[in-house]
């Protein structure tokens, strides 16, 4: 069960917003476009580079740090991410209230930072589920709305 959005939790994530702004470079739950078409978002760091995945899980903590739960792809060199003008909604969640309970799950999209890289596609969803994701599909479209 996803709850609403209270008040206090709205107060709470123009907080964590405004945190997560301060954190440089690609974070976990930004986009990256890669050059053989696929979006994907960011969901693990390592220090040379960032694995990605099209889909999952993305929990937000105070800090504007985040986490993810699902499938990892390899991950892609930091050296060969380009930031660009595009932003698009990544949906994340918290725990109403900041208190970790059950069906205390708030969901929410926000903000989130796009990357293109170089580098070639080498997942292991490929092409089959990015052209089967109408999400996917629907971010894609805001990229070339966006100019991109």
């Amino acid at each position: 069960m996803t709850l609403e959005m209270g008040k206090h939790d709205q107060e709470r994530l123009a907080q964590i917003q405004a945190n997560r702004e301060c954190i440089e470079g690609p974070r976990i739950g930004d986009f990256v476009l890669f050059s053989t078409g696929q979006l994907e978002r960011f969901s693990h760091a390592w220090g040379d580079g960032l694995q990605t995945s099209p889909s999952g899980s993305f929990f937000l903590h105070a800090s504007g740090s985040s986490e993810f739960s699902g499938a990892l792809n390899p991950h892609t060199p930091r050296r060969s991410l380009e930031l660009i003008s595009a932003i698009l909604p990544g949906t994340f969640w918290f725990f109403r209230d900041g208190r970790a309970q059950p069906g205390g799950r708030v969901d929410f999209s926000i903000p989130c930072r796009v990357f293109r890289t170089a580098e070639a596609y080498t997942g292991y969803l490929g092409t089959t589920f990015q052209m089967g994701s109408r999400r996917l599909q629907a971010l894609k479209a805001m990229l070339i709305d966006q100019g991109v």
